[in-house]
């Protein structure tokens, strides 16, 4: 980057749409090889997961741990909180859209999830990792000499907490529930008939249903009786085990990227560890460091390849058929990219602008926020729909229209606004340059 100031409008187009056709080719890439049968799905999944624990840690180990410092350790504990309040939006977004639509409750869960589950890891990756080296503007005031390799990492490591915390709540809340197969609230909403049938019906077994539960009564009281005597009898041991499992939990919630960013905030914050691993024209450089580089510069475009073979990849024929399934698909992609943002957005300037705390002012943690905020559903959600054998064709739809039509225009507009949101608050408190309007001052 040649200063801090970000450029014309023009250029700053031009530098933008660069770095995203950057990343649109190496999808083609993908999706061309898949419909030549060159890189089924098969393959896919077994890049996917050489990616996942080989080269996203070697580039996480190589970004962080060279570029991070103790001091800007200090505000790792907004990630988190912008994740809720990402998430918590989103629910209630969906929620209300899918009222306004009158989907059903199947049909509400799977809006919901699409929205809340946003791609945080390969088109935001690639978008930060090549926009922290080609615009200007995107140096942090409160970095004394910033670089292109601090920016990146910064971006970097807010992707990672915002990506990991995502994965987290896809994997238990998303598999089990909004993805689900069947719930019992899928058929609260029968027809009037079928539900007075059912109140025949129980009215008719009132009797059968109060003996059983006076039996299951009996033995509950049976049950607690002999819980007490249990719990009058716990060991030393059973204590250790119950106080041991959050530790056990944890242990077994660690995955290869976590350990990775583990061990590289703990060489960011030994500077002596620091410099013995990224020391150049030394030993350990020249053959470590220099090894987890050049595995960690295949990440990026291994991820946009496999990226393109999901969207090229044929659903099955007999998946599941479900009603309203093109205002499914309409309410999905709206909440996403649309409505999700116009609702944060102009939060997220505000905040940026009088929030006392320093991290919102860093310009790349605005990109990366701006880009979370409006990327499409994560193209993990088309795996378990899979995996549940529902909603297959929906998902696919909804991939193809964000990806290929839809995620171009949107990132364009999405960065624009982040580097001028950035822009004006450099000029002091939401004044403009004398002689000229706001919208001119944005405009310029």
């Amino acid at each position: 980057m040649s200063g801090n100031t970000t450029p014309p409008l023009g250029s700053l187009l031009l530098t933008t749409l660069e770095s995203v056709l950057e990343a649109a080719i190496l999808v083609a890439g993908g999706y061309i090889l898949t419909k030549k049968n060159a890189l089924p799905r098969d393959s896919q999944k077994v890049i996917s997961e050489l990616n996942m624990n080989f080269f996203q840690p070697c580039l996480v180990a190589s970004k962080i741990a060279s570029s991070l410092t103790i001091d800007q350790l200090g505000d790792l504990w907004l990630p988190p909180v912008a994740f809720f309040v990402i998430s918590f939006t989103s629910y209630w977004v969906a929620k209300g859209a899918s009222r306004v639509m009158r989907l059903p409750p199947k049909q509400e869960r799977f809006v919901i999830g699409c929205t809340i589950f946003q791609n945080s890891n390969s088109l935001p990756l690639a978008l930060v990792s090549a926009l922290a080296y080609s615009l200007d503007g995107l140096f942090w005031d409160q970095v004394p000499d910033d670089t292109d390799e601090a920016v990146a990492s910064r971006g970097l490591l807010y992707l990672l907490v915002f990506s990991q915390m995502g994965l987290a709540i896809r994997w238990s809340w998303g598999y089990n529930y909004l993805f689900a197969r069947s719930l019992p609230s899928d058929y609260e909403h029968d027809d009037q008939g079928s539900i007075e049938s059912g109140e025949t019906l129980n009215s008719e077994d009132e009797d059968a249903d109060e003996g059983t539960s006076l039996l299951n009564g009996h033995q509950q009281s049976d049950t607690r009786r002999a819980g007490a005597q249990v719990t009058k009898r716990t060991t030393p041991k059973d204590w250790k085990h119950t106080l041991s499992r959050p530790f056990v939990a944890v242990w077994n919630s660690m995955n290869i990227p976590l350990w990775s960013m583990l061990i590289s905030l703990i060489i960011a914050c030994i500077p002596a560890l620091q410099r013995f691993f990224f020391t150049k024209d030394t030993f350990v450089y020249n053959s470590l460091t220099t090894a987890i580089i050049t595995s960690g510069n295949c990440a990026v475009p291994l991820i946009l390849v496999v990226l393109g073979g999901n969207l090229a990849s044929k659903q099955p024929e007999n998946s599941e058929e479900l009603s309203d399934r093109r205002k499914t698909v309409f309410t999905a992609i709206t909440s996403r990219m649309l409505l999700v943002p116009l609702v944060l957005l102009p939060i997220i300037t505000i905040l940026a602008r009088f929030a006392p705390v320093s991290v919102v002012d860093d310009p790349i943690f605005l990109v990366v926020m701006f880009i979370l905020i409006g990327s499409p559903t994560a193209i993990q959600v088309s795996s378990m729909c899979q995996l549940n054998d529902v909603f297959e064709k929906e998902i696919a739809m909804i991939c193809w229209y964000s990806y290929a039509l839809l995620t171009i225009p949107s990132t364009l507009l999405l960065v624009v606004l982040a580097l001028k949101t950035v822009d004006l608050n450099r000029l002091g408190p939401w004044t403009v340059e004398p002689g000229s309007s706001l919208i001119h001052q944005f405009l310029r």
